[in-house]
């Protein structure tokens, strides 16, 4: 059964601050036991925490809720009501004419990218392929038979990751400028960051067994990730460190996991199954954003700050099911990109909105300042 801590009184911001301060200076020195943080929990049971809850159904639509500021433009890609592929620019949706077809004729975006006034995005038929890239809307079919998953742009290069399947048997690519490389002869590529000329790659890669378990991939050379049964979802590289989420098994369950330079922490240990999706690291501070499941069975949109959970606000007290997929972080803004009932949602600080017109999840975010 979970055990997910909730407390039901306002913590202290003194008490925030010292916990992280401990968890920053831990995992500084590489000794994070992550599994055993005390799980502090922003909850809206209570009506008294206004930074995190909102009052009403029209107030999470509200144009002038301060979930848009004037100083960013705010970039989040998903899937729109009719199955498929859409965008929302500071919560204006547009919709991507749909691609291929299938049994079930769905498309979605899976991850946006933004380099001055171009706007990359990754994406294309959910189940089947074919894989598109758009720049600025306009479709680029990357592969008849694969699935897109993410996209990265330094300068005049673009990078992109997916997974085709042959012969029931799943392989990992990178894409960049639309050249194709397949990674390994199982698994599949989750995830793209460059820097400093250097390309990494998560996601997981076949043992000779047939196994796939997580797997970083720096400049086309294959790094085995700890753990078992493993899945890396996102990476991300920040002074010479490498940050990866995803998941990993632990005892009976699944577990959200952090790989810092290769060493795993378990992100969750108080409940049965948790999930990580997306990780971003400014400064000292790391963000990891994810699920954790509750004793019904339903699951909850989680975030990580320095190894600290918080689970993420509902708009309304009767909702459920959330998940976080994407997260972002300018400055002392958090944003982050998921679904509330299967609802696309952005949530700035810990405050929901559910973006219009759509049919799924919100798969990513990006954040570009004015």
């Amino acid at each position: 059964m979970n055990k997910i801590v909730r407390q039901t009184k306002v913590m202290e911001l003194e008490t925030i601050q010292e916990n992280e301060a401990k968890q920053k200076d831990r995992m500084n020195r590489g000794n994070l036991k992550i599994g055993t943080i005390f799980a502090f929990v922003f909850s809206i049971v209570f009506t008294t925490v206004v930074s995190i809850s909102c009052n009403g159904k029209d107030d999470k639509n509200d144009p002038k809720t301060n979930i848009w500021d004037s100083s960013v433009d705010v970039y989040v890609v998903g899937t729109y009501s009719g199955g498929g592929a859409a965008i929302w620019k500071n919560g204006i949706q547009t919709m991507f004419p749909k691609v291929g077809e299938d049994a079930y004729n769905t498309n979605t975006a899976k991850s946006v990218f933004v380099v001055g006034n171009d706007v990359y995005v990754a994406g294309g038929n959910e189940y089947v392929g074919p894989s598109v890239l758009w720049k600025n809307g306009e479709p680029t079919i990357l592969s008849t038979d694969a699935r897109a998953s993410s996209v990265y742009v330094v300068g005049n290069d673009v990078y992109v990751t997916g997974i085709r399947t042959i012969v029931n048997n799943s392989v990992p690519i990178l894409w960049k400028n639309l050249s194709e490389t397949v990674l390994a002869a199982g698994g599949n590529a989750s995830s793209v960051y460059v820097t400093a000329n250097d390309v990494y790659v998560a996601g997981t890669a076949k043992d000779g067994n047939g196994y796939s378990n997580a797997a970083v991939w720096k400049n086309g050379v294959l790094t085995n990730l700890q753990g078992e049964a493993s899945e890396a979802r996102s990476v991300f590289v920040s002074k010479n460190d490498i940050y990866i989420a995803g998941t990993t098994r632990d005892g009976d369950y699944f577990k959200a996991a952090l790989w810092k330079n290769g060493q795993l922490f378990i992100l969750n240990k108080s409940s049965e199954t948790s999930f990580a999706n997306s990780v971003y690291v400014v400064g000292d501070d790391v963000y990891v954003v994810g699920e954790v499941y509750n004793e019904d069975g339903s699951y909850r949109a989680a975030l990580w700050k320095n190894g600290i959970l918080y689970l993420l606000s509902f708009s309304q007290t009767d909702e459920k099911w959330s998940s976080a997929n994407s997260v972002y972080v300018v400055g002392n803004d958090v944003y982050v990109a998921g679904h509330i009932n299967q609802e696309s949602t952005l949530w700035k600080n810990g405050v929901p909105i559910i973006l219009e017109n759509s049919g799924g999840p919100a798969n990513s975010v990006f954040v570009v300042s004015r």
